[in-house]
């Protein structure tokens, strides 16, 4: 098959390694049969590591996993964003963007935004999500910085009946909001999915509604009862964009060959509980 698995690839890795051993064992003692001086053995020795390393790069630049890392998700996931918002904006190729909205691993390979296993960003301007913090470090430091306290308040009475939430920041450094989603001890993969869709929309109306500094939004200058009502108001919208999308970009994640049945997420290991309704409240 083209996508390959963990238990494919150790059994291809085992029996090459077995070859391998074999053909530089042959190699090995054919070399040595030529002649043992040092300046001999030395340049062998030199010409060899660097093809080793070359043979070695080339070797896992061929092996493709189509895992979810936080990276790839973060780019999968703006690019369907950019695309479901040009279709409901209207123009031309609406439908072709909402078509071509979750790119495949070739093509997120290609736009080189991530590392060649997507372990990291390249592009830090990319980077806008902090999974699974601790509660009290993200409060303090927010607060170090005057922001509204009552932030917290306002998305946990959004979130209160998901089993995510996502709380905004404001960088000073980059003025671009960050999205910090805490999880619920009973999340789930497809939970964890749909959070960073919903942050990846989330980020994109908040710069939208904050083109500068100065503006509203997440601006620690506004005035917290202007801000309040405004991010409130996002999070009802961005909550019903989620829930409404969220099938389709699934379903678009399975077809452009994407493994949606496990994720590799470098999150803080931490989970949270807030208060709910109905059978969900803890």
């Amino acid at each position: 098959t083209k996508k390959a698995t963990p238990a494919t690839s150790r059994a291809k890795e085992e029996s090459q390694a077995s070859i391998a051993q074999l053909v530089g064992y042959s190699a090995g003692i054919g070399l040595l049969t030529l002649s043992h001086s040092p300046a001999y053995l030395y340049s062998i020795f030199f010409l060899a590591v660097p093809v080793s390393l070359g043979v070695t790069a080339w070797m896992l630049r061929l092996t493709k996993f189509e895992l979810l890392t936080l990276p790839r998700l973060g780019v999968v996931a703006g690019g369907f964003v950019q695309s479901r918002k040009g279709k409901e904006e209207g123009g031309e190729g609406g439908k072709e963007q909402e078509r071509r909205g979750v790119k495949t691993l070739a093509e997120v390979d290609e736009e080189r935004s991530t590392g060649l296993f997507g372990e990291f960003y390249k592009k830090k301007q990319d980077k806008f999500l902090v999974l699974a913090p601790r509660v009290e470090d993200i409060l303090k430091a927010n607060a170090a910085r005057d922001v509204d306290m009552d932030r917290w308040d306002t998305c946990v009475d959004a979130f209160h009946n998901e089993k995510y939430l996502l709380y905004p920041t404001y960088s000073r450094r980059s003025h671009k909001p960050w999205i910090n989603i805490f999880y619920d001890q009973s999340a789930s993969t497809e939970d964890m999915i749909r959070s960073i869709l919903h942050a990846s929309r989330l980020r994109h109306d908040l710069i939208q509604a904050s083109p500068s500094p100065s503006s509203p939004s997440l601006n620690p200058a506004t005035p917290a009862h202007d801000h309040d009502h405004d991010l409130k108001n996002m999070l009802r919208d961005t909550t019903r964009w989620s829930h409404d999308h969220f099938p389709a970009f699934k379903q678009q994640l399975d077809e452009a060959g994407w493994r949606t049945d496990e994720i590799c997420f470098a999150d803080h290991g931490r989970r949270v509980s807030w208060r709910r309704s109905d059978s969900h409240q803890s």
